[in-house]
This record gives structure tokens, sequence and C-alpha cells, in this order.
């Protein structure tokens, strides 16, 4: 999207999500996510909560453009171009794995993940 990725699955829950907080958070503006209830961290394994960690402390307090500016690499700006006149295209995970140091061997290794 234009001020950056967005997981597809995520964005499709918060344009469906009723204004009343029922599936336990609301949104605000579009943009802001206010929880109702505590986070369900049984769901989630110790790296996921790791992961979470580390976003969190190096963006949660981050202003809206720094977080727009880091997330406009190579792999959105390939998207952004193909996306015609959409307001949104797909990054495919190739592209976002081309980013890394090491792309060949990972690219390799999901390219064997999904051929069942």
């Amino acid at each position: 999207m234009k001020y950056g990725p967005v997981p597809t699955n995520t964005y499709d829950l918060l344009k469906e999500a009723p204004p009343g907080g029922e599936f336990g958070f609301r949104a605000e503006n579009g943009r802001r996510i206010v929880p109702l209830r505590p986070p369900e961290l049984g769901e989630l394994s110790d790296s996921d909560i790791e992961c979470l960690d580390v976003a969190i402390a190096l963006y949660g307090n981050t202003p809206f453009w720094k977080k727009t500016q880091d997330s406009h690499d190579k792999a959105w700006e390939e998207a952004w171009n193909n996306r015609g006149s959409s307001s949104s295209s797909e990054m495919s995970v190739e592209s976002i794995a081309g980013l890394l140091e090491d792309s060949d061997e990972l690219l390799a290794h999901l390219a064997t993940q999904h051929n069942d």
C-alpha cells in the first residue's frame, strides 16, 4: 500500500471489525488499534513473542513518517511499481527474501518447502 506493506489478512480483519469492539479491539481512524482485553499469549510461541517484543522496542514509539520511510525498500518499490491503477499490490516472498544477504539459500529452502 502507499505508506508501506500491510499483511492482507490483518488488513481485512481491521476493515471488517465492528465499531463496538466485539473482536476484543477497536480501530481508530483506520490506523490505530486499541486493545479492549489482555492478549492471549498462550496462542503465541516463544519466538512469536520475542519477535513482537523486538518490533515493539524498535517501532513502538517511532513516528509514522519514519515507519513509512523504513518500510519503502526494494521489495515494496517493486510491488508498488507493478500495481497498475490499484491502490495496492501483493509483495512476493521471493522479493522480500531477496533483500537478505544469504537470499539464495533462503530462496532454495522456500522453493523446496512449497513443492509438495
